[in-house]
């Protein structure tokens, strides 16, 4: 996620590899789908998603990242 981050706020292509965000989005949904999410905690509530966006797109609005248009 923070390679996303990086991409994300230097306005750059942000599915660094749709591969692997394709099999890590169901690893990320195992692990924090049932974890708080609260202000000033790790990850905000997920987000929508437009579902032609990146695949990593996918995984940062699960966690809470607000995706760019």
């Amino acid at each position: 996620m923070h390679s996303w981050d990086l991409a994300a706020a230097l306005g750059r292509g942000r599915d660094l590899d749709a591969d692997v965000a394709r099999a890590a989005l169901p690893v990320v949904r195992a692990i924090h789908g049932d974890l708080p999410r609260t202000a000033g905690g790790s990850f905000d509530p997920a987000r929508p998603v437009p579902e032609h966006a990146p695949a990593l797109d996918h995984v940062a609005a699960f966690l809470g990242r607000r995706i760019p248009h």
